[in-house]
């Protein structure tokens, strides 16, 4: 991306005026040439920044319908052994009943049921 943004910053700070008084008229067709053959590669690295930030955009989208990142944030504090905050067991019970696919629920009960505080298991279950 700042590739692509370089390269289109230098065409168009060229200036053809400034360059045909330095030049002649022969600097200025040099210049429009380059530039000409330029674009063909640039339109393509576009047209691919494009299509990362579609894929980037529509995974963000995945990740948010599907509460990944509190899943996620839950899913760790089980495997490292800690004690759930209030906070987090609302937002397990949260995610039990309203976000996520079958998978992602199935995952964390799995989680919950093998941490080693059982009650904190029992409670949220």
């Amino acid at each position: 991306l700042n590739e692509y943004r370089a390269a289109m910053d230098e065409i168009n700070r060229s200036d053809p005026g400034a360059t045909e008084l330095d030049d002649g008229p022969g600097g200025t067709i040099r210049a429009l040439q380059s530039t000409i053959n330029a674009l063909p590669e640039l339109k393509e690295k576009k047209r691919l920044i494009d299509v990362h930030m579609n894929i980037a955009t529509e995974l963000l989208s995945h990740i948010k319908a599907r509460s990944l990142d509190e899943f996620y944030a839950l899913e760790e504090a089980l495997m490292e052994h800690r004690s759930l905050s209030r906070e987090e067991r609302s937002t397990v019970q949260s995610l039990l009943t309203e976000h996520g696919t079958q998978d992602d629920k199935l995952r964390l009960l799995l989680l919950l049921t093998l941490h080693p505080n059982a009650s904190v298991s029992a409670e949220l279950l």
